[in-house]
């Protein structure tokens, strides 16, 4: 499909480089756009919409600020993605987690971001690009959990706890 689409933004004197490159962005993005739909459905259907709409934005700016590990297969990307940014913080927001243990999680996954080496399939990052990830991580960390906190209460912060575990977890190089 991808390949298909491509065309669609191609011509006859691209190289086969760029052919690549494009198509490959397609298939970015219709994986991602179809997770998404996945997730949101999975909401609908179960009536925990705003869980699926806040579980899967949040694991995107997780995604983007701390990276992690890619899969190689699809199907195990989307198994990952559905359970990090909606079984999972349904799971938790049905436990109750009391908010003294989000507070106390979240002072450790604080300082476990500030210590860490993040991992990188494209190799090393530069100082400078980690400090600013790392930075931009606890930033949106802290202030949404607690705009999510004030605005839905405890069971709902809990969740982005819960996505921001998984996503430090899965920031580590696990070789």
């Amino acid at each position: 499909m991808a390949e298909k689409l491509a065309l669609l933004f191609l011509d006859e004197k691209d190289d086969e480089r760029e052919k690549a490159v494009v198509t490959y962005g397609i298939e970015v993005v219709l994986n991602e756009v179809l997770k998404a739909i996945l997730i949101l459905m999975l909401g609908i259907i179960f009536g925990k919409t705003l869980v699926a709409v806040i579980g899967y934005l949040y694991l995107i700016i997780v995604r983007r600020y701390l990276g992690g590990r890619h899969f190689n297969s699809n199907i195990l990307c989307t198994i990952t993605t559905v359970f990090t940014a909606f079984v999972g913080p349904v799971l938790v927001m049905k436990i109750n987690v009391p908010l003294i243990i989000q507070i106390v999680t979240s002072v450790l996954l604080t300082i476990i971001i500030i210590v860490m080496i993040p991992y990188s399939e494209d190799g090393p990052i530069s100082p400078e690009t980690r400090r600013i990830n790392k930075f931009m991580a606890l930033l949106f960390f802290w202030i949404i959990s607690i705009v999510i906190y004030f605005t839905f209460g405890p069971i709902y912060s809990s969740m982005i706890v819960f996505i921001e575990l998984v996503g430090v977890v899965f920031s580590f190089g696990l070789k």
